[in-house]
């Protein structure tokens, strides 16, 4: 039986690592999942972990408490964090490493080459030279370099889209899309309840501003949303006939609450420079159910929700949602559907999962 461990510091709190396991674990792979443990995990982490467990994953934490967010102040805890990933696969016999963030790459230089040397695999499931950070002149050169060193010494690269596929140009045989189409094995049926659904991050770059204007200048909206962050007093303060505010919700009611509404909202302000490489979840679990999209110009998904059809490009301002909205028809919308279906198998976890096979052969 083959042995593969994967590593993310915060592995549960999305579902990219998460599929992947699901994926080894049916196949029958052993599968040790390394996390760090930050004292701080919200009950649908602990249902994604819950999950895997009884599936056969063994969970090993790296149990530290330090917030999230502390960028370069936040050197120390980091390597700790490197060294306890160097000092546990140092003591392993496995035949694949996947490191799904920056931090954790870097135990791989310290990782023994000795004996039988494990298939190094890096996922850039975010691109993280381009987020707004403090000292960016000294950090990003200083990422950068450990970019190429890691393009250079793992076996497999493996990138979200197609738009980051262009960063990595250098070796298409090394490089892999795995998108974040979800895999589901849930019997859920699809319907219409007449909102827009936003679930995720309530942070100043997701619209959710635009959502709360839209609200207070038309009547013709309906949104249901869901999430933590700075947004939600602004959202509870709105709540009523036009917002239904979920607060945090796990995996399997976001599923639910994508099949029941009409749009599915995926709005980055493009301003921000690592928006231009968005590749959120929930645009492939509106694909799988068939639900329309709202996304912001410039913000990478745009160009294949224009080119496809599936959707409604606006302006990252409230006046373009709230008049693109209002001006669907009903052949619109019966249209954005057809083309959602023509598109499927692009977009679906069975063409990840014949990529994942290849690579972990």
């Amino acid at each position: 039986m083959k042995h593969v461990i994967l590593v993310r510091s915060s592995a549960f709190k999305t579902q990219r690592l998460s599929r992947q396991a699901r994926y080894l674990l049916n196949e029958g792979y052993k599968v040790t999942i390394i996390s760090w443990s930050r004292h701080s995990s919200s009950n649908a982490e602990q249902n994604t972990r819950n999950t895997l467990e009884k599936l056969g994953a063994k969970i090993v934490c790296f149990d530290y408490f330090h917030e999230y967010g502390k960028g370069i102040f936040g050197i120390y805890p980091r390597i700790k964090w490197v060294i306890f990933l160097a000092n546990f696969i140092n003591n392993q016999m496995c035949d694949f490493v996947c490191f799904v963030d920056l931090d954790s790459m870097i135990a791989s230089f310290l990782i023994k080459r000795i004996k039988r040397t494990p298939v190094f695999i890096a996922d850039f499931a975010d691109f993280i030279e381009e987020y707004p950070i403090k000292y960016a002149s000294i950090v990003r050169p200083i990422i950068e370099v450990l970019n190429k060193i890691i393009f250079n010494s793992f076996e497999y690269i493996l990138v979200p889209n197609e738009q980051r596929l262009k960063y990595y140009m250098r070796d298409h045989d090394k490089v892999k899309v795995i998108n974040n189409a979800p895999d589901i094995e849930l019997n859920i049926k699809s319907s219409r309840n007449g909102a827009i659904l936003y679930c995720g991050t309530l942070g100043p770059d997701r619209g959710i501003g635009l959502i709360c204007d839209a609200i207070d200048q038309s009547c013709n909206l309906k949104f249901r949303v869901a999430g933590w962050g700075p947004f939600e007093n602004e959202l509870l303060q709105r709540e009523g006939s036009q917002l239904t505010y979920l607060n945090h919700i796990d995996y399997t009611n976001v599923l639910l609450e994508t099949a029941e509404c009409d749009f599915v909202y995926c709005v980055y302000d493009p301003s921000i420079s690592v928006n231009k490489f968005s590749d959120p979840n929930k645009f492939y679990e509106a694909i799988y159910f068939g639900k329309p999209l709202i996304v912001a110009r410039g913000t990478g998904i745009d160009l294949i929700v224009e080119e496809a059809g599936i959707g409604i490009v606006i302006d990252y301002n409230s006046k373009s949602l709230i008049e693109s909205v209002e001006s669907i028809s009903q052949l619109d919308y019966d249209t954005f559907v057809n083309n959602i279906d023509l598109c499927k198998m692009r977009f679906s976890s069975a063409l990840n999962n014949e990529k994942l096979k290849e690579i972990y052969t």
